[in-house]
């Protein structure tokens, strides 16, 4: 084999080995895996396959896909740099913490439970603890896991963490990474703001559904 000189190429290689996980063989989206077929086909359409971007928190990641029948085609995903991000569904006084923040990527305003990316060296549980104190100012007095999520698996490796947790007063953080209110609901009106379309974000809503499966028809109390 002939070595491989482009550096997207020996990102996405050097990638394969070390998270082999996110190169799952599968019959019905087989990816194409020798370099001399994926040079050939980058020369004939001017499609780059590798790792196209990295920054500290995602890679853009392009795939070459030999279907059992007909031509090759590129797939695209963004694959998170550090391990899988936690949404943390908070309690304070028997009612959930929304966040109202600016998000960046559709430059709209949104509702949602606190959530962050991955940090390595810390406990899904600890990432959760660190991002309520960041965003909410507020202390982690009892933490359950409820599941995961994957909000967009069309675009995103990513499989978030869900945690149940019950917190101290939380603190407005105005300002902070685009919050600019926050919101403390009873488990009925935070169902009436989704019945009214005021919450669109789709970790919060999958994070609420894993909720609504855990505690049917009310059972057990909103912290569990």
């Amino acid at each position: 084999m002939k070595k491989i000189t482009d550096p997207r190429l020996e990102a996405y290689f050097a990638l394969m080995e070390s998270r082999p996980g996110l190169f799952a063989d599968s019959p019905l989206l087989p990816i194409q895996r020798d370099p001399e077929a994926i040079r050939a086909f980058t020369a004939r359409t001017g499609k780059a396959i590798g790792v196209l971007y990295q920054s500290p928190y995602n890679m853009l990641v392009t795939d070459l896909i030999q279907p059992p029948e007909g031509e090759p085609y590129v797939y695209e995903r963004i694959i998170p740099t550090d391990p899988d991000g936690v949404v943390a569904m908070a309690l304070h006084q028997g009612k959930f913490l929304l966040l109202g923040q600016f998000r960046h990527a559709p430059r709209q305003f949104q509702y949602a439970f606190v959530r962050g990316c991955g940090e390595e060296g810390l406990s899904p549980e600890e990432n959760a603890a660190k991002e309520l104190m960041e965003e909410a100012g507020a202390r982690v007095l009892k933490c359950r896991p409820l599941g995961k999520v994957s909000a967009d698996s069309g675009l995103t490796s990513c499989a978030a963490g869900v945690y149940l947790c019950e917190i101290s007063r939380p603190l407005l953080r105005a300002g902070y990474e685009g919050i600019r209110e926050m919101a403390l609901l009873s488990p009925q009106e935070l169902e009436g703001w989704i019945a009214r379309g005021k919450i669109t974000d789709g970790f919060t809503l999958s994070a609420w559904a894993l909720w609504k499966a855990s505690f049917p028809a009310g059972a057990g109390s909103p912290a569990g």
